[in-house]
């Protein structure tokens, strides 16, 4: 009897031991798998088809342009910067722009309030070639959306489109992306070892971490989210990652990826920056310029990028200067002004317009809603016909800058006094030879302004409306 209950009792253990041992199969299984070998036979199924259904935006010239490129989902749309025409071969990158569009559009050069910037226009205009490709699913491809998991197949392709350019570096090629485009770069990262450094702002730990209204595919299948999951492949990861996000955005998982870093003996490659005083947008338009600096700076043979607290300090705190290429004769621009008004004397203009004629800039301060002018054609006739008065019903408080062409750059202040006769707003602006800088607006002294002194701007952001 005592013989039967003692085999009664190895057969429990060992019948233990092996539920144990089932129960573990998914992280067994990611210790001895590569993100790349999981996905080697694994066929997603897609049960809710989602397509963007809309065309290509076609960009500004000179700026970007648009150009096709072969994936496995078919021929796909990208925006790429054009030849600088220099003979040389300059590092590029590839940018993967939030949310769950797979679509590109003028989010690529449109400019966009400084606390929440995703142009990431700060790498083309350092001299990097900037790609930022669609995908599955976006601007009329019509294979279906695949939720982070096709996709990382076309931003391969990307790459390989890009790294056969004739004026792009293919050993120093990067990738980028913010929120649903960090997580995709992250497990791009995971899957292959092609890009020279990844940068990943405010990526999820999962996809099943996002909102499943999105989602394309058969969720009961565990495989299809933990495929999805860059949390569970740190141990894939072969090439420098960047993850940075705000204090008050997703801050949480920059954690979860430094800790799953070190359990996997990858420290060396995941860095995690959680920045204070910034949340998931915050980051992208003074960190960018950061990054790309680094980019630039980064050519020995192995990758030498690396961030400091000071540095990362720094950036954010960087004065926002907003610069314009220099506007064309006639053209109407209408500037939106955001940001803490707080520590402003005078009154808070919603839009100011500035009207490019005859070599002066033309600026009106009132306080129009944002459509108070969508056909800008009485307002430049105001100007074409010399009726500009004082107290007009519709342009008040105008004021004209000459501005003559510069090889230095110069200080400009334009200043209107308001009804009460107190000082009310002004404006610096600066010119060099091929840009136009608006630095400030806010109740200063004339002399307030001096070319050394620390500049502070406010975010504006510029759209043309003729």
């Amino acid at each position: 009897m005592k013989k039967l209950i003692m085999l009664i009792g190895v057969i429990v253990i060992v019948l233990t031991v092996l539920n144990g041992c089932g129960a573990n199969t998914e992280s067994t299984a990611q210790e001895v798998e590569t993100l790349a070998q999981a996905r080697q036979n694994f066929q997603t199924s897609i049960v809710d088809k989602k397509v963007d259904d809309y065309s290509v935006d076609t960009p500004p010239v000179g700026i970007l342009e648009t150009v096709r490129f072969t994936s496995p989902a078919g021929e796909l749309d990208a925006y790429i910067t054009p030849d600088p025409q220099d003979g040389r071969k300059h590092p590029a990158i590839i940018w993967i722009v939030g949310g769950w569009s797979n679509s590109i559009s003028s989010t690529a050069w449109e400019l966009a309030p400084m606390d929440n910037d995703q142009s990431a226009r700060a790498f083309r205009e350092a001299g990097i070639v900037t790609m930022y490709p669609s995908r599955r699913g976006g601007n009329e491809n019509q294979l279906s959306k695949e939720c982070w998991y096709g996709e990382i197949d076309d931003i391969v392709s990307a790459y390989d489109y890009l790294s056969n350019v004739s004026y792009v570096d293919p050993d120093r090629i990067y990738l980028g992306g913010h929120s649903t485009g960090g997580s995709q770069a992250i497990l791009t990262a995971e899957y292959t070892d092609k890009f020279r450094a990844v940068f990943s702002f405010g990526p999820k730990g999962s996809v099943k971490d996002s909102d499943s209204s999105y989602f394309t595919f058969d969720t009961k299948n565990s495989q299809e989210i933990q495929l999805r999951s860059p949390l569970l492949w740190v141990s894939s990861i072969t090439t420098p990652t960047y993850i940075f996000e705000g204090e008050a955005g997703n801050s949480n998982f920059v954690k979860k990826y430094v800790d799953e870093a070190k359990k996997a003996e990858k420290s060396d490659l995941l860095s995690g920056y959680v920045i204070k005083d910034a949340d998931h947008f915050s980051t992208l338009a003074p960190l960018t310029p950061l990054v790309a600096q680094k980019i630039l700076t980064d050519t020995d043979e192995q990758v030498n990028i690396a961030f400091s607290e000071i540095e990362l300090a720094n950036a954010m705190d960087e004065p926002k200067i907003i610069t314009k290429d220099f506007f064309n004769e006639g053209n109407t621009y209408r500037i939106s002004l955001s940001g803490d008004w707080a520590n402003y004397d005078a009154g808070n203009p919603d839009n100011l317009f500035i009207i490019s004629l005859d070599n002066r800039f033309y600026i009106d301060a009132n306080s129009y809603p944002a459509d108070t002018f969508e056909n800008m054609d009485d307002f430049l006739n105001v100007f074409n016909d010399n009726t500009l008065e004082e107290g007009d019903d519709m342009i008040s408080d105008i004021k004209d800058i000459h501005i003559s062409t510069a090889t230095a750059a110069k200080q400009l202040t334009w200043v209107y006094d308001t009804t009460d006769g107190t000082l009310g707003s002004c404006l610096t602006f600066i010119q060099t030879e091929s840009a136009f800088y608006i630095l400030s607006i806010g109740a200063y002294e004339d002399d307030y302004w001096e070319m050394e002194k620390e500049l502070n701007a406010i975010p504006l952001t510029f759209e043309e409306v003729k």
